[in-house]
């Protein structure tokens, strides 16, 4: 057997030894070393220190002073507000807004104001083309305030109210229905918590407090008051804020939708049968919240109210609530009306309204269904107008 030389002479199996000895002592103080690296970069990322402590605080202070300064009364007046919206569909960021416009500037002259739920919303066509048609049989400017959204309660029904000024002129058309007046208080709770309006309005919380609830504490300053509603879209906010885009309102949804199906209509039904299971027991509690509403206008010589029905799909009349029903239903309104000083529309029995017509029990789907109930309303307004 031959050993291996190296070129000095050496023995080459002695090398590998001195070799091999060697390296296990490398290997670990490598490793060694950079473990001891990264647990020094995590302590000292993760110790707190003052410095540390002053850059978050600094940090911090800069985005309260950034969105203070951003966030404002007039920010969401301007017309670049929609900034502030979170999607197309945001009702009450845009409702907000045209608020707010009427707090700073009341509107001039008469006009028809349009407040409801979004079924009222979808029996209409959008508030300009009422506005020309009024124009058209009138023969001078009508404008229209649209200030219906989905879902809306009483408080945010009283406050977008409210918004309209004490020297408001013209006819306010209020929605109800048989869901409102069977509405429970305790649903408030939620809006009240995380509420859906960017401005305080003081019927708003006379409602809060009308209905079991206690409002938020007031302190004057529009974020600080307003917070959990921007809180509620900062990421969407940033994004219309970084993109340099705005979403444009998206008012009438429903036109073109499909029907519901089987399952979606007796789901539907079983939801509507629960909440009008206590319609006797709270109705006349709903009716004291329109009353109060009712009374922020006392003056009938400049405004007119109309509480007006949401449109009721003949099927559901039929299947789910009963003719009976309803028709107590319209008597017990039309009898708080004649109390109140104030004038009750149905527009169901004559616009002639088909179940087709409908994408469930009480929203229209169809373009030629909302043009029939708009112009039934128009008809009934010009009278109004004209002999106040």
């Amino acid at each position: 057997m031959i050993k291996s030389q190296t070129a000095d002479g050496g023995d080459m199996d002695q090398l590998v030894s001195a070799q091999a000895e060697i390296e296990p002592t490398v290997a670990p103080t490598l490793t060694t070393r950079i473990r001891a690296g990264r647990s020094a970069f995590l302590d000292g990322l993760l110790r707190p220190s003052l410095v540390a402590v002053f850059v978050a605080l600094a940090l911090c202070l800069g985005v309260m002073i950034a969105a203070a300064t951003l966030i404002t009364e007039q920010a969401m007046m301007a017309q670049g507000a929609a900034l502030f919206a979170q999607d197309p569909l945001d009702d009450y960021a845009f409702a907000s807004s045209e608020a707010l416009r009427f707090q700073r500037q009341p509107p001039v002259g008469a006009h028809v104001a349009l407040i409801g739920t979004a079924a009222l919303r979808e029996g209409l066509t959008v508030g300009g083309d009422i506005a020309a048609r009024l124009a058209q049989r009138l023969g001078h400017p009508m404008p229209v305030v649209d200030f219906m959204s989905g879902g809306q309660s009483g408080i945010e029904t009283a406050a977008l109210a409210e918004s309209l000024g004490p020297d408001f002129r013209g006819i306010l058309v209020l929605g109800i229905s048989l869901s409102r007046l069977a509405a429970d208080s305790s649903e408030l709770g939620g809006l009240v918590r995380e509420p859906r309006l960017a401005f305080v309005s003081a019927a708003g919380d006379a409602e809060i407090r009308a209905n079991g609830f206690e409002p938020p504490h007031r302190t004057g300053n529009y974020l600080i008051d307003n917070y959990k509603f921007f809180v509620a879209r900062y990421r969407p906010i940033l994004w219309h804020l970084l993109s340099g885009t705005a979403p444009v309102h998206d008012t009438r949804t429903y036109l073109g939708r499909p029907a519901a199906d089987t399952a979606e209509w007796a789901s539907d039904a079983l939801i509507l049968k629960a909440r009008l299971s206590h319609y006797q027991e709270r109705a006349e509690g709903n009716l004291g919240s329109l009353d109060r509403l009712i009374r922020l206008f006392p003056d009938r010589n400049k405004v007119q109210i109309v509480l007006m029905e949401i449109p009721l799909n003949p099927r559901a009349m039929d299947q789910v609530i009963g003719r009976a029903f309803v028709e107590a239903h319209r008597a017990r309104v039309q009898a708080f009306a004649r109390r109140e000083g104030v004038v009750y529309w149905d527009l169901n029995p004559t616009a002639g309204l088909l179940p087709a017509d409908f994408q469930d029990w009480a929203h229209i789907n169809s373009a030629h269904a909302q043009d029939r109930w708009t112009s039934q309303m128009v008809e009934r307004l010009i009278p109004l107008i004209q002999n106040p």
